[in-house]
Formats: structure tokens, sequence, C-alpha cells
């Protein structure tokens, strides 16, 4: 039955999407505040808002760590041989079989995810992965091919900004500054939408809910206020995956469902109704599970800026801490899938991409940092930081 509904939804793909076609050793920290209990069929009670730095409540149990003793142990399975990697053609997972690789001998991941003693984001430990599609791709739209990649620790947040948290930012600058940091309320014109942005971005019902329309400049210019990055998009993938070789989603399987009915991400699922999951447009930041590293709506939701420019294949890219930056390429990465994106574009290894001038309802982003990590930069033309 999985292969029919697996088959089913690869055939009645629609084309949608956000815009395009396409370790340095630190200190453990974790916190040992116990997690209060969670009531209602998601856990989310809209009557209460979060105050600008409190931790964001979901309903979940949290996998970042082992009850309230430290953080949970990881295992993995290592299927990928090293002549596999040559290729570059995305590598489909069979859905029943033997895997069609071997262990190739090097541990993914070095270390065990941390949570912040804010518990609003994982440090990662180093690790390798390997970056690209692990779908079947009927329509041919992704290019960039496969890449074995290696990264340094980093932290990165749990969840996406929310209009709460851009709100206090745009509070704490100044008057003139704030226009142009003011999320786009063009955004909404002839948009199928049933809330007005200013409802949407202003009022307390929303206030969980993840900022759209802002551009890759505003989400930087956040991140760099709350002294944090935007992830590059190698470590937004790594985050994604939490450890599952192969995976073509930020959980196992390959359904957007679990066996109870219960979805597992915000999306759009088609003939069945945007609303088909609980939300037609936005759902609060929290509202379905995490993946195994405690990282909420890395699928759906809203797709999330990354740092990287765009480039159409992974050879123009570093296999340690890449970075692609082009003074010339005004488009760049969109990683995630959101409300709007068919079950395909929810993958973990599916990219997209968009202009860092467009504001789009469907896109917003999460933050990242790192300690004293050396970062690659690696372009295909002479390049220089944009800003």
């Amino acid at each position: 039955m999985r292969l029919i509904v697996c088959g089913f939804a690869i055939a009645c793909l629609a084309l949608t999407g956000c815009g395009g076609s396409g370790a340095t050793a630190e200190k453990d920290e974790d916190s040992t505040e116990e997690k209060q209990e969670y009531t209602g069929p998601r856990g989310w009670d809209r009557s209460t808002t979060r105050a600008p730095g409190e931790s964001v409540q979901t309903p979940f149990e949290d996998p970042a760590r082992a009850g309230s003793g430290g953080p949970a142990r990881q295992s993995y399975e290592r299927p990928y041989a090293r002549e596999d990697l040559k290729v570059s053609d995305p590598l489909v997972v069979p859905r029943s079989g033997p895997p069609p690789f071997e262990d190739p001998g090097v541990p993914p991941v070095s270390g065990t995810p941390m949570l912040s003693q804010d518990e609003q984001s994982v440090r990662l430990p180093a690790g390798t992965f390997i970056m690209g599609l692990t779908d079947a791709d009927p329509f041919d739209i992704q290019t960039a091919g496969r890449k074995r990649v290696s990264l340094s620790q980093f932290y990165i947040d749990r969840f996406e900004v929310t209009n709460a948290d851009y709100r206090a930012y745009l509070d704490s600058i100044s008057t003139d500054r704030r226009a142009d940091a003011r999320p786009d309320s063009s955004a909404w014109q002839n948009a199928d939408i049933q809330v007005a942005w200013s409802q949407y971005f202003y009022s307390d019902a929303y206030a969980q809910h993840p900022v759209v329309a802002v551009t890759w400049e505003q989400a930087r210019e956040y991140c760099a206020w709350a002294d944090k990055r935007l992830p590059t998009e190698a470590e937004w993938e790594y985050a994604a995956r939490a450890g599952i070789v192969g995976g073509i989603y930020p959980w196992d399987g390959f359904s957007i469902q679990r066996s109870d009915g219960e979805f597992l991400a915000n999306y759009d699922p088609g003939r069945r109704g945007k609303d088909r999951d609980g939300y037609a447009f936005t759902a609060p930041a929290g509202s379905y599970p995490p993946n195994d590293w405690g990282l909420h709506d890395v699928a759906g939701n809203v797709a999330e800026w990354v740092e990287d420019a765009y480039t159409p294949r992974y050879d123009d890219i570093s296999d340690f801490n890449p970075l692609f930056r082009d003074p010339d390429e005004t488009r760049h990465i969109v990683r995630g899938g959101s409300w709007k994106s068919n079950a395909f574009r929810l993958g973990v290894g599916f990219r997209d991409f968009q202009d860092e001038t467009e504001a789009s309802l469907r896109v917003g982003f999460r933050c990242a940092n790192d300690r004293a990590a050396n970062r690659s930069t690696t372009p295909s033309r002479p390049t220089g930081n944009r800003r």
C-alpha cells in the first residue's frame, strides 16, 4: 500500500513552489529546566502569546535531551559507498529490499546534539553527509547533483523566526530604519489568503506564526541584530536530515502522515484541500513534531532563506564548510518547502531559489550561530561579501 501511495503522490505533483526551478570542541551546554506538560490536540494555546526571548512552547517531547538527565544519544546507519558518491544523479532510495550501497567507514556525526541553555537552539556536532536529492525527480527539475560535505559544529535555531520575534526587532531599531525593515505588505496583493497582512503580522492571534514577506537582506539583518546569522545551505540540510542517511524527509519513512493519519508537516495536500493538515496558511511555530535533533518545521510551514547565492550545481561549492557567494548573483537559495508546497518540495534535499529583493508569503527564515568556526567560501567567479 505504501508503494501505491508514494507512486501516486509523485505522479500527481503540481509544480508549485517558492519561485525557482530548480570543529572546534567547546564545553557542552544543556538546560536542566523541566518541561511543562502540554494539553489539547496539538498542545497549543492560542490565547497565550510569547514575550520576546521566551521559549517557544510545543506539545512534543524534546529529542535533544534524554529525559531530564542530558542529551539524547543518537545511533546511525551509514549505507553509502565511496564509489557511489561520484554519481551526480539523484540517489533513489528503494521502498523495500536491501539498500544499494555499503558502509564507507566514516561516522557521519562526531558527537551528540546539545540543547542550548535557553532551549531555542541546538548545537550540532561536526559531521559528514551526502548533500542533495535522495528521492526520484520525475520532472528533472533538480540539477545540483550530490556531494559529500563535511561541517564543523554550529548552532541552529529550533524554530522559525515568528511575528513576535520580528516585532521585537522592529521595536528595538530606530524609526528611520523601521520602515525598510518591515515585512512587505504588497506580498498580500492578489494572494488567496483570508487574513490581512496587518492582522497577520500585528495581532496576538498570529504572534507565534512564522514571519513571512521578508527579503533575504531583511532576514540577514534580523539575524545580525540577534547576534546570529543565516545558516548556509549545507548547514540547513545537515540539520534537517538529523543524521538520517538517505532520508527523503526530516523523519523516517516516505510519507507526510503517520500511520494514524496525523500529518507531520504543514503543506498543500493537493486535492484534499490546503487545510487538510490542520492549517490552510501558516501554522504556529512548533505545531508539528520536530526531527531527531529537535528542529521544528524544517519541512513545510514556510520555506527558509539561507546565506548562499544560487549556483545550479554542487560542483561549484567546497566539500568543507561550503558557502557559495557571487556578487553578480541576486538569487539566493530557499530550503524546506512551505504551506503551499507539494510533498516532493518538502524533501530535505530539494532546493529552490528566489531573488534577494523578493518578499513572499511562502518564505521566512531561521537563524544559526557558530563559535570560531572557519568557513570555506567557494565561488565560481571572483567574489566578496555583497554587503
